[in-house]
């Protein structure tokens, strides 16, 4: 169990489960909050963002008197970001207070296996370094109704092109999706890490507008959107 003096006093995202089959409210400190809030063992877990990782962890221990046990998953400037990922991720397991709304408490789902997933979302989130797009929604031209504009091509490097295909090997995106947004038309992982690996500028604007793709591959899973139809938005806003 990590003390307090162990922990990052800087901002990024960590993960909580609970000793004991007690129930203790997650605001147990607070007697006039106390009865109204959810309940909690070690059943449950929770994730969340801070900016200060530290000083988050001394409000659990005073809150659950040493049933709590707190890990830092990452730290990061881009927390929000990250957490709106996690959220996502486990929208069916997170606790509904009695007004309805969602905590990030989670319940249905073993706290190690919570913990392992929490862990992957965070390592995928960090090797992609580099700007995530705009949402969909953000996206729209005065509520015009345009699906996914053409948008300004983003400053990237060779560096980056090896970065994105490694996260969407990773995460699974077929090959086949590769070679449909590739301006060849047939395209595997290996054949991209080699070419970007030896080349220190992106030369032609073929090779931009595929990295460009790329980024939207990348910018739309980290939302949960389906390989089909971010290829589709991929090649419809920088096209072949």
């Amino acid at each position: 169990m990590n003390r307090s003096d162990d922990v990052p006093a800087t901002s990024g995202i960590y993960f909580v489960r609970l000793l004991g089959e007690e129930l203790i409210s997650v605001n147990d400190h607070d007697a006039k909050r106390r009865e109204h809030c959810i309940m909690v063992n070690l059943l449950n877990c929770k994730f969340g963002q801070a900016k200060d990782l530290r000083r988050r962890m001394r409000d659990y221990e005073r809150t659950f008197r040493g049933r709590a046990v707190f890990e830092v998953l990452c730290e990061t400037t881009r927390s929000s970001e990250l957490e709106s990922d996690l959220k996502r991720h486990f929208a069916l397991f997170r606790m509904r207070g009695k007004s309805g709304r969602q905590h990030e408490w989670l319940q249905g789902i073993a706290p190690k296996e919570a913990l392992e997933r929490a862990k992957i979302i965070c390592i995928r989130f960090s090797t992609a370094g580099f700007p995530l797009l705009p949402r969909d929604s953000d996206l729209s031209d005065n509520n015009l109704g345009t699906p996914f504009p053409i948008v300004p091509r983003p400053s990237v490097t060779p560096e980056n092109v090896v970065e994105m295909v490694d996260y969407l090997d990773t995460v699974g995106m077929p090959e086949s999706i590769l070679s449909e947004i590739h301006h060849f038309r047939k395209q595997r992982y290996a054949d991209t890490r080699g070419y970007f690996s030896k080349t220190q500028t992106m030369r032609k604007d073929t090779n931009l507008n595929y990295a460009c793709r790329l980024q939207i591959m990348v910018s739309g899973h980290k939302m949960g959107q389906s390989w089909n139809s971010l290829k589709a938005k991929a090649l419809e806003a920088y096209p072949l």
